[in-house]
């Protein structure tokens, strides 16, 4: 095994030992408890120090998770939350609704369909689960630019490889109303409403969306729609952390 792949093997061994039921280690014992050599294990443990990975406990000279590892386990807590919450959402939506609910997250730069429930109408918008929604427009890309920061949107502007127009102009009503609207942007004949769903920091977790033939919605519907999705969304949120 070359040493880089030896190295990675090491450091992964050694993160998964920090349990609930072994929460520190000192560098002794968890050299014996994984087999590895002192020095090998010392110098892991320095590299995930310094990256805030670990912690070092002044007292007792033992080390356990520090504030970055904590971190990414409230992230992957708070997705798993995301998926079960927003599940339950596009149910009870798609039930007052009629129409197609799904639910999307931003992937690798990407917003990505992780849940959907179908409207049993003859004429629907028909979706699956991995498919991608544009973010240059629609519903669904109004919601995700204007929960950018000022920072990340100048970025975008000066990369130019997307075309902003159409979702910059929405900015002010997302942000206003706490919903977006998407009359035939990405589907002929499709209508969409689209939610945030933020987390503590107020960052997008995730958007959901109420998509249909365009017949059936008329601009009375739309805001009904928008602010009941707008409350379950803000449910959500509040339930991620968000106050």
């Amino acid at each position: 095994m070359q040493r880089s792949n030896r190295t990675a093997e090491q450091t992964a061994r050694i993160l998964k030992a920090f349990t609930k039921e072994n929460k520190e280690w000192g560098i002794s014992a968890l050299a014996k408890h994984l087999g590895y050599a002192k020095s090998s294990v010392h110098g892991i443990l320095q590299a995930l120090v310094e990256e805030n990975i670990l912690e070092k406990n002044k007292i007792n000279n033992k080390y356990k998770c520090g504030f970055l590892l904590m971190q990414l386990g409230l992230q992957a807590l708070a997705e798993l939350e995301l998926i079960k919450l927003g599940r339950e959402a596009i149910f009870s939506l798609n039930k007052i609704t009629g129409e197609t609910v799904f639910l999307t997250m931003c992937i690798e730069g990407k917003i990505r369909v992780i849940g959907v429930r179908e409207s049993v109408k003859p004429l629907r918008l028909s979706i699956s689960v991995g498919s991608e929604m544009p973010i240059d427009r629609g519903a669904c890309g109004k919601i995700w630019y204007a929960y950018l920061s000022d920072d990340e949107k100048d970025r975008i502007k000066k990369d130019g490889r997307i075309d902003t127009s159409i979702v910059e102009r929405s900015v002010g009503f997302v942000l206003k109303n706490g919903y977006a609207i998407s009359i035939e942007e990405v589907f002929d004949d499709i209508t969409a409403i689209a939610a945030p769903i933020v987390n503590r920091e107020n960052k997008l977790e995730g958007i959901i969306v109420i998509g249909g033939l365009s017949a059936h919605f008329t601009e009375e519907k739309l805001e009904e729609y928008g602010e009941i999705l707008k409350s379950e969304c803000k449910n959500i949120s509040m339930q991620l952390g968000n106050v």
